[in-house]
């Protein structure tokens, strides 16, 4: 991944996880925790900014993702 790129990546997931209203979306859903066995039916694809800084930091998100 191009460095300037994944500079701006890191920025913009910082800034998002930094913000009031991005508490649902910090951390994976835990289905029974949060009782919604049906999650992962609805859910193919989870995500939270979590995991995607993890990713951009180990620099797992490739420009051929995209």
């Amino acid at each position: 991944m191009d460095e300037v790129l994944l500079n701006e990546c890191k920025t913009l997931t910082k800034t998002l996880s930094e913000d009031e209203n991005a508490w649902p979306f910090l951390e994976p859903v835990d289905p029974v925790a949060q009782n919604c066995p049906t999650y992962f039916e609805v859910i193919t694809n989870p995500m939270d900014l979590g995991t995607i800084k993890v990713y951009v930091h180990c620099m797992n998100y490739g420009l051929d993702e995209a």
